[in-house]
């Protein structure tokens, strides 16, 4: 009797559970065929995990059904996890977008689906050696690389901390980890986690773990000086593996891929970039040797070089258009002085009786964990003494009673004497503010009637390099493709390395009068130009509106 091909590779993938096996078959009509498995082969699609029989379906707006095998569904469970219900994707910005209101939950959720679909294309290549455990590392990380993020998302470790002077002492990413360590002690989560990483080999598990934690945010540099291999989560010929969730080569990671799609879907704002352009680049990716440094990277096939483009340009598109719109930042400056204001009056007991402050919280994850996006809503109805200030913020935000802006002055890192312009501009918004609130106090002026606001907007990596130029490509016609990077001539012509903008805006209250918002604004002109800045005359004057009150006041 005969059987046919895929029901015994079927068979051999579902039965084969240690050591490595080879099947020899002939029959009419096919020649001698050789199958190798080797212990822990990775099946070709989700559902054909390891416990794969009792997989969670999630419908999603973005990905239309994301699969959540165990162990997977078991982290989801956590109160860590559901935390992220409540932490907006976009902060401040479904004040001026209201459909995007999105959350860090439904994001991660998409970000671990596309990694699934990385996944599943790079195991159907027997020779990388992809594993079940690899798989399932993998997914952790894309799944939790978010967990760690604070109360309004990018605000709470950014702008927040910096306005009290310790930024850069905390991250999201290193609350992750943190968090993340945190859950992997969880007796059910333990449970799972062993029974799909590791069993009782307990050198293999705490391997495995590593490896999630690594992936969330690798070193920026794999190699070492004596051009050693730096992570210890997986060998050199798994490199490929640290592009999937936070890729430091090139910026085109799973996490890209879906914050952008979702963002722009729910904020209502097109763009090029789209799920046709993302199947069509996951498809025809593949792994090949860097020519640079010699490990094993993602490559990308040169066909698709215009969707990468598109995701590129939609990303500087989403920051300049939505996340850091002109309102968006001014009023996640409100919330952020808010926040200050109420520093020192909100205060968080552990199990041991200490008190932790919004900008300290971090260093005790339980307090951490339970704080989320309503701690707006817990300022804004408390009676604690001395929350006032910090309540008027809330409340002008709510009646929309915010500042105008009334000028705007851009500038390029690339100019003469600009270069570090983009580290330095948090530094020169403060001292710029400081300055004009001095000058203003001769008029009426006070902190709250002055706000001066800095942007960076970019293609990605580090600002100084446009993403294309770190990408590697292949040509899929050729027997045997090679990595390589893309032709200078394409550069120069579609993605210029220098598309990094720098910006400074004045907002002002619409209570002052129009002498002393031209001053202000002269004086805000004059100070940038010190700093070597252009300054062009912008067209921020008042509104058609504004003008006709004006006049009939006078």
């Amino acid at each position: 009797w005969a059987i046919s091909w895929c029901f015994l590779c079927a068979f051999v993938r579902n039965t084969v559970i240690c050591g490595t096996l080879m099947v020899r078959v002939r029959w009419i009509a096919v020649s001698c065929r050789t199958l190798m498995l080797t212990r822990g082969s990775m099946p070709h699609t989700v559902d054909e995990w390891p416990g794969a029989g009792t997989i969670r379906r999630v419908n999603d707006i973005v990905h239309t059904s994301i699969s959540l095998p165990p162990p997977l569904d078991v982290i989801v469970d956590t109160v860590e996890f559901q935390r992220l219900r409540n932490v907006k994707q976009l902060g401040a910005a479904h004040h001026v977008f209201p459909s995007g209101n999105h959350s860090r939950f439904t994001h991660s959720l998409g970000t671990c689906h596309i990694a699934q679909l990385v996944l599943e294309r790079l195991s159907k290549d027997r020779q990388l050696g992809v594993t079940a455990e690899d798989c399932i590392c993998v997914a952790i990380a894309a799944l939790c690389h978010d967990i760690g993020h604070g109360p309004y998302s990018h605000m709470y470790d950014g702008s927040f901390m910096e306005q009290l002077g310790v930024g850069g002492q905390w991250t999201h990413e290193a609350g992750s980890k943190a968090i993340l360590r945190r859950v992997f002690e969880y007796p059910r989560v333990a449970a799972v986690l062993r029974a799909h990483l590791g069993g009782s080999d307990e050198q293999r598990y705490r391997r495995n773990l590593e490896f999630i934690i690594e992936l969330i945010s690798p070193p920026e540099h794999m190699l070492g000086l004596d051009g050693a291999w730096v992570p210890k989560g997986r060998p050199i010929d798994k490199s490929f593996l640290y592009d999937i969730v936070s890729n430091v080569h090139d910026g085109f990671d799973v996490d890209k891929f879906d914050y952008v799609l979702r963002d722009s879907l729910l904020a209502g704002f097109g763009i090029r970039f789209s799920k046709e352009s993302l199947l069509r680049v996951v498809h025809n990716i593949r792994v090949l040797p860097c020519p640079r440094l010699g490990i094993a990277r993602i490559c990308f096939a040169g066909k698709t070089a215009d969707e990468l483009l598109s995701l590129a340009d939609s990303r500087h598109v989403l920051h300049a258009r939505v996340y850091q719109h002109k309102t968006v930042g001014l009023i996640e400056a409100m919330i952020v002085k808010a926040f200050v204001a109420a520093e020192q009056h909100v205060q968080f007991r552990n199990k041991k009786g200490e008190r932790f402050s919004l900008s300290t919280m971090h260093a005790d994850l339980d307090v951490f964990c339970s704080v989320d996006d309503s701690i707006l809503q817990i300022i804004s109805t408390s009676d604690q003494p001395g929350l006032e200030r910090a309540k008027a913020y809330l409340r002008a935000i709510s009646e929309r009673r915010l500042a105008r802006r009334v000028a705007y002055v851009e500038c390029s890192p690339n100019q003469e004497g600009l270069k570090d312009i983009s580290k330095d501009r948090n530094r020169v918004s403060k001292s710029l503010q400081k300055k004009l609130v001095e000058v203003g106090r001769a008029y009426g002026v006070i902190d709250d009637d002055v706000y001066v606001i800095s942007r960076r907007i970019y293609s990605g990596l580090d600002g100084y390099r446009h993403p294309m130029s770190e990408v590697l490509v292949y040509d899929n016609k050729e027997e045997r493709p090679v990595a390589r990077r893309l032709d200078q001539d394409w550069l120069d012509l579609r993605a210029s390395q220098h598309t990094t903008i720098v910006s400074f805006a004045l907002y002002l209250s619409r209570d002052l009068e129009e002498k002393t918002i031209d001053c202000l604004r002269a004086k805000f002109e004059s100070s940038l130009s010190e700093y070597g800045i252009k300054v062009n005359r912008s067209n921020e004057g008042p509104s058609p509106k504004r003008k006709k009150i004006n006049e009939n006041n006078n």
